[in-house]
């Protein structure tokens, strides 16, 4: 969780999918897919750029070293997880399934 003066300002946390869930950005059942958001007030304050140093932390810390995440290609988004080094790993048309790696 991120919070910014007291009050809830974002969320990330990362999940293990199966192929049978068919669960937007799958890649490999030993691959736990990223979800995050920021309040609309709060973005665009390195919010979303914290919240992903610390599930990439935590994440290695235990054991893990891929996360995967899916992005429409039109969303705002897109260039902060290239920033953060996630990687095209699949295009599916309108969107991509990208890569982390530690």
């Amino acid at each position: 969780m991120a919070e910014h003066n007291g009050q809830r300002a974002g969320a990330v946390f990362i999940r293990h999918w199966y192929k049978d869930n068919k669960m937007r950005g799958y890649i490999a059942d030993d691959i736990p897919i990223l979800v995050i958001g920021v309040v609309p007030p709060y973005r665009r304050r390195s919010i979303a750029s914290g919240l992903l140093k610390a599930i990439k932390t935590t994440a290695i810390d235990n054991g893990i070293s891929k996360i995967s995440l899916c992005v429409t290609k039109n969303n705002i988004a897109y260039p902060l997880y290239v920033k953060n080094n996630f990687e095209i790993a699949e295009d599916l048309g309108d969107s991509y399934n990208m890569l982390w790696k530690a």
